[in-house]
């Protein structure tokens, strides 16, 4: 720090460096760091909390060959950045049986890189890569027939590099949950719930694969989730609205997080055996695409006057699903055939992301939702498709269906056009006396709005 001097009466930064000091019982994740100046906070950046066994390694040296590949241990945390038409090479040691994870974190810590990871062993045999598992970040599982070294090449898929293009990388054999099921709970409920993933506690093979092929372990924990329905304030690394979904992030032992979201109704599973489901409203469905094109119908009794809204959650829990519904109403003839005639559908929610509106913050979702009013007492079916056409064991999704409850999310953004006056890009809020800046709200809906609202606002 630099000293107390007249113009400043409190110690200064040292230029750009400073220190900052973890709480020993902080949990493990990213996390947002602001530094407080003179001219006011600044943005927010995410810092990663390592699992405090971890063993924190640093890059040097030349390891941009093979043969100069930087030796690391199991469970070891690097931080590293690649130059321009750079590899980083790294060598670690595996056991017979061990089931190692190998993550990187970069886009979701705010870096340009786009990575590939490639795995070799020691004959130079390529076992594994990987890209694009937790967006633009890869995420591999290796588990070997024998004791060995291993290689691992770390680059930019463009071979782009700076400092700017830093990574964070995992080697261990940590637990990793993949997914929860019942994705959601009642608010101030305490259930079973059965975790799906990799290395965990107590745990038995499940016979259900992972989105890599991978098969997973399951095991069956409790939890109890809290009365007040919010969005954790914790750092959420993905897509915006999927950072807004309200919900509870729960990790067993030193475990990623998942999140589990709240329920608007009572949580009934899908049966899958059934071609159509009967269900009684309300009620939120906790479903899955089992297979390729697969196609889930379920029938309720709506009562006349009354508004009703269907709900599909998906790409908003991260489930890489694009669902799209379709309600139907039931008649029956008098010979007792049963027609089924359209009422409404819809495909994603309301837009509005434009590039050519200036527009650089996208709060879009895939996700559908609709509201009906009954014209009289009677049945009625709701289809969800996958847009997608996949389908698989963690191809999750939540369909609510009951009547409007009015909520709203507000998302405040601050942005300029560029001299084109077309794209616009995001910019850091800083206000001066006597000046002003505008921000772009947007309201989101939660559980049936008739339309987002969107406003423009100076201050």
């Amino acid at each position: 720090m630099r000293p107390v001097d007249e113009f400043f009466p409190e110690p200064r930064m040292d230029g750009s460096k400073f220190k900052l000091t973890v709480a020993k019982d902080a949990p493990p994740g990213i996390y947002e760091v602001r530094a407080a100046g003179y001219f006011g906070l600044s943005t927010a950046r995410p810092f990663v909390v390592a699992p405090i066994d971890s063993n924190e390694v640093i890059e040097s040296g030349d390891h941009s060959t093979r043969d100069k590949a930087m030796a690391i241990e199991g469970n070891s945390l690097v931080t590293g950045s690649v130059g321009s038409r750079g590899i980083d090479w790294y060598r670690f040691h595996a056991n017979s049986g061990q089931r190692l994870l190998i993550e990187i974190r970069a886009e979701r810590i705010d870096s340009r890189m786009d990575v590939l990871i490639v795995l070799y062993d020691e004959s130079g045999r390529e076992v594994g890569r990987n890209r694009e598992h937790f967006q633009r970040d890869p995420f591999l599982e290796w588990s070997s027939e024998q004791d060995g070294t291993f290689y691992l090449a770390v680059s930019d898929i463009l071979y782009r590099g700076s400092g700017d293009h830093f990574y964070r990388l995992s080697v261990s054999d940590r637990p990793h949950i993949d997914f929860i099921d019942p994705p959601a709970g009642e608010p101030g409920t305490k259930q079973r719930y059965t975790l799906y993933g990799r290395n965990l506690p107590d745990s038995t093979m499940s016979g259900v694969k992972a989105r890599d092929g991978k098969p997973l372990e399951s095991v069956q924990v409790e939890i109890e989730l809290p009365n007040e329905t919010d969005t954790p304030a914790e750092y959420h690394p993905g897509e915006r609205r999927q950072g807004m979904m309200p919900g509870f992030d729960y990790r067993i032992g030193n475990s990623n997080v998942v999140r589990i979201g709240f329920a608007t109704a009572r949580v009934i599973a899908e049966n899958s055996k059934l071609h159509l489901q009967n269900v009684t409203v309300p009620a939120e469905i906790a479903g899955r695409f089992d297979e390729a094109n697969d196609e889930d119908l379920f029938r309720f009794h709506a009562e006349q006057g009354k508004t009703y809204c269907v709900e599909a959650i998906a790409d908003r829990m991260g489930s890489k699903v694009d669902p799209y519904l379709v309600i139907h109403r039931i008649t029956n003839a008098a010979d007792g055939q049963e027609t089924r005639t359209q009422v409404v559908d819809n495909d994603d929610m309301p837009s509005f992301f434009s590039v050519d509106g200036k527009n650089s913050i996208n709060v879009d979702t895939y996700d559908a939702a609709v509201t009906f009013t009954a014209e009289d007492d009677g049945e009625y079916t709701v289809t969800i498709v996958n847009q997608f056409g996949g389908g698989s064991a963690v191809n999750l999704y939540r369909l609510a269906i009951r009547e409007p409850t009015y909520d709203f999310q507000l998302l405040a953004t601050t942005e300029h056009p560029l001299p084109t006056n077309r794209t616009g890009f995001s910019v850091t809020p800083h206000l001066r006396q006597v000046r002003n800046a505008s921000t772009q709200q947007t309201l989101l809906r939660n559980h049936a709005w008739d339309h987002d609202r969107y406003l423009m606002a100076c201050r």
